[in-house]
């Protein structure tokens, strides 16, 4: 997805590493024209916590520390935004008191603060996080479903959305496909309608085009059955300038990390409440009831291996992944073609492995992948190109790793690093194994490197991608869930202890 407007969302954690082991993208550069100082993103979710949803419903890029996660990054800021980034200083581990906050703000029936009974025939008023919306004809008759009107539901912010929207993840129950979203600088516009990416009954819409604070969704035609609206807005706040640093040594390897964020009231949830940097799940249903909040460490790893392996799909087998991809990884605008991993390319997909699209194992075969190469959370489909140049590497932003931005889209950070993760509790029992090095020998079953998969899990929002696998995988084959897609907090809160690096990542004292 191109944007002609480039919202750059840059989180800086520090330095995480030493020599050429640092986290700075090649493919994500920002420049600025004057300012030399660290500016720092942080996101915040605005829904409600006690909010509830069925298991494969509300998508939600609540509460993360994030990076703008778009196939094509620009590296300069627009002079019309009114959200403006400076360059970030490497060598530096303070912070400027300028930030923009990325907030998320999520409508439901859950969090439609009085759920309408019939439907209402004028305009109604409702206050999701504060803010003053209107609507016509909606009504929640089913648990977890918005309902709106033949041709006649719509709903509209009045207050202004921060500083700038930048996108609508809306996430229907049954098909429907005549609706549209309108984007403007004043309440309830009617032009300026935005054409949404599409991944099944999930329809994100991208505002980055130009500088709305507003937006408007109208039914045109038939019923349509609403999950969840997820509005992601920019605000711009103030942070005290702060810096600490710490360093460990590993066995081959050592590393420095700056402190990562002061606490502060964006969080949802401050460190002091939890421990470590918390954001908002994106999956609340009971999928995960029998795992305690207090687990930690290796007791929650083992706890949610128990739950993966009572649900496991056993039917799956390596050969004929390609039935699974065209459901999992279609491409939402073009049924016979699929996405590729890595670059996000939409290629012709001929029923089969073939010369030009093959499978990728994101925990290598050689370092342990074959444990789980039956298991479509982690083999992708891959153009051959695409794939060529990884190897067996570890991943990570270092010459000799490889990075799964390489090729342009940031987004496949985060997304490798929640399936690597998958992984390594999957397979815990087979030996399999996150270390805090950027390589190891091969017979150890290891992968990493940790520090910067933390990061990355933090830093990169769930993409809607990852959320249709999901619920795809369970639907249709039951299958068991990808934890850190549901629950980004299970990373740092089994791994975050592990030194001083991921310590400082994970915001643990």
């Amino acid at each position: 997805m191109k944007k002609s407007q480039s919202i750059i969302i840059l989180m800086l954690l520090g330095a995480l590493v030493t020599g050429c082991d640092t986290l700075p993208s090649s493919s994500s550069t920002i420049e600025s024209s004057s300012s030399s100082a660290s500016s720092l993103i942080v996101s915040s979710s605005e829904s409600s916590s006690e909010a509830s949803s069925s298991s494969s419903s509300s998508v939600s890029s609540s509460s993360s520390l994030s990076e703008s996660s778009s196939s094509s990054e620009s590296v300069s800021s627009s002079s019309e935004s009114s959200s403006s980034l400076v360059e970030s200083s490497s060598s530096s581990s303070e912070y400027s008191s300028e930030l923009i906050v990325s907030q998320s703000l999520t409508i439901s029936r859950d969090t439609w603060t009085t759920l309408p009974t019939a439907y209402p025939t004028v305009e109604s008023d409702a206050s999701f996080s504060g803010y003053a919306f209107k609507y016509v004809y909606a009504a929640g008759f089913n648990p977890g479903v918005i309902q709106g009107k033949n041709a006649l539901f719509y709903l509209f912010n009045v207050d202004a959305l921060g500083t700038q929207i930048t996108s609508i993840v809306l996430t229907l129950t049954a098909a429907h496909t005549t609706h549209a979203v309108f984007a403007g600088s004043a309440s309830n516009p009617t032009t300026n309608e935005i054409t949404p990416s599409v991944n099944s009954l999930v329809y994100t819409y991208d505002f980055t085009s130009s500088v709305y604070q507003y937006f408007r969704l109208f039914n045109t035609s038939l019923a349509i059955y609403i999950s969840s609206i997820v509005i992601n807005f920019l605000t711009s706040g103030t942070l005290p300038p702060s810096s600490s640093s710490s360093s460990s040594s590993s066995s081959s390897s050592s590393s420095s990390s700056s402190s990562s964020l002061s606490e502060d009231s964006s969080f949802s949830g401050s460190i002091g409440d939890y421990g470590y940097y918390h954001v908002d799940p994106s999956y609340t249903g009971t999928y995960y009831s029998t795992v305690s909040d207090a687990l930690m460490g290796s007791t929650l790893l083992n706890a949610l291996d128990d739950i993966l392996d009572a649900d496991a799909y056993t039917g799956f087998s390596y050969s004929g992944l390609g039935s699974v991809f065209i459901y999992t990884d279609v491409d939402p605008n073009n049924s016979a073609n699929i996405i590729s991993f890595y670059s996000g390319t939409s290629a012709f997909w001929p029923g089969s492995f073939s010369s030009t699209i093959n499978r990728e194992h994101t925990w290598p075969d050689s370092r342990g992948g074959s444990y789980v190469e039956n298991d479509p959370h982690m083999v992708r489909p891959t153009l051959v190109a695409d794939n060529s140049s990884r190897g067996n590497d570890f991943y990570n932003v270092s010459p000799v790793s490889y990075d799964p931005a390489s090729l342009g889209v940031s987004k496949y950070r985060g997304i490798a690093a929640r399936i690597i993760m998958y992984c390594a509790v999957k397979a815990q029992e087979n030996g399999l194994k996150l270390v805090d090095l950027t390589d190891d020998s091969e017979g150890n079953l290891s992968m990493g490197k940790l520090s910067t998969l933390l990061l990355w899990n933090l830093q990169y929002e769930i993409d809607a991608t990852e959320i249709l696998r999901n619920n795809t995988l369970v639907s249709r084959w039951g299958h068991c869930r990808n934890p850190f897609i549901d629950d980004r907090n299970y990373g740092c809160k089994i791994w975050g202890n592990t030194n001083a690096s991921t310590k400082s990542i994970c915001g643990i004292a």
